[in-house]
């Protein structure tokens, strides 16, 4: 049974439990939010594909600014990102927690636990999985990666939108955290390794 909790409860926080475990758990988690039946009537905000169109230029020219290294690497990132961001209009938009870390997740012999709610919107499907990927890849390696993108991305509108959608949050946390943070090194390394998988993963 899944909970979203804003308060403290009694459980063990997933992130101390095997690679194995979290995987389970979080892409039962990922299910759990999409399917939310009445997520219409949930008081929170949506992202929109256009919105996500719309914002990542100024996303883009704040990380260019900060990476002037890096000219290839950005300039791949965002043609990649408008050749694939069309696969985002008119997908699904379900409730995304947008944090959802395994040291945000509870768990005990009957229940899971999300907690820190705060930045959960209705977004377009693929936004959970693309950040989800880019917290855990090394973590968790790239097979059970590819397995769990083999099995959730079965169409190419559905591939184009993961591409893009990784892309946009990378950007953005890249803006948002200092160049010594950790949040800027994990998206930047994380972009760099995944480059060419991203550029080619609609096809």
């Amino acid at each position: 049974e899944l909970l979203l909790v804003k308060e403290f409860e009694e459980g063990k926080i997933l992130e101390a439990e095997s690679s194995e475990v979290q995987i389970a758990v979080v892409t039962d988690c990922l299910e759990s939010l999409r399917s939310l039946a009445s997520h219409r009537q949930l008081s929170i905000g949506e992202r929109t594909a256009w919105q996500i169109g719309l914002s990542f230029p100024f996303y883009w020219l704040r990380t260019f600014l900060k990476t002037p290294k890096r000219v290839r690497l950005m300039t791949t990132l965002f043609t990649t990102f408008y050749r694939h961001w069309s696969g985002t209009i008119g997908r699904e938009a379900v409730v995304t927690h947008r944090d959802l870390y395994a040291r945000n997740i509870l768990v005990n012999s009957q229940r899971v636990f999300i907690l820190d709610l705060e930045s959960m919107v209705l977004c377009t499907r693929e936004t959970e999985l693309a950040l989800v990927v880019r917290f855990n890849h090394q973590h968790w390696g790239d097979t059970p990666v590819h397995r769990i993108l083999a099995t959730d991305l079965d169409t190419k509108a559905a591939r184009q939108s993961f591409a893009a959608l990784s892309i946009y949050y990378a950007v953005q946390m890249m803006v948002t955290d200092r160049t010594t943070g950790p949040y800027y090194k994990e998206s930047l390394d994380y972009l760099t390794e995944y480059e060419e998988r991203l550029a080619a993963l609609a096809f």
